[in-house]
């Protein structure tokens, strides 16, 4: 499975699902809540990082999560277009001095 992503894809998640288990570390939130991710935790993981980071380093962390989800058999509860509904508002709401 881990053969599905090219090498450069995997460089780009990596440090995104980093990020979420730190993320998830921080605000204690037991494992058991985060995967599969409800959208409310991812939500509140996207608004964390908007104006810190780029919409494109949002989305890898984002994809990232998600690669993680389906590398390990576990449901992705987004749909696609709710996923990319939240990584547009992150867009909007990112200051021009992060983008």
């Amino acid at each position: 499975m881990l053969q599905a992503w090219e090498e450069g894809t995997l460089e780009a998640y990596g440090p995104g699902l980093l990020m979420f288990h730190v993320y998830c570390d921080n605000k204690v939130i037991p494992e058991t809540q985060q995967a599969p991710v409800s959208k409310i935790l991812l939500s509140t993981f996207i608004s964390e990082l908007t104006g810190a980071y780029s919409r494109r380093t949002i989305s890898n962390y984002v994809y990232g999560v998600r690669a993680w989800h389906i590398l390990h058999g576990m449901t992705w509860l987004l749909k696609e277009p709710e996923t990319k509904a939240l990584l547009m508002a992150a867009s909007k709401l990112t200051p021009p001095s992060s983008k």
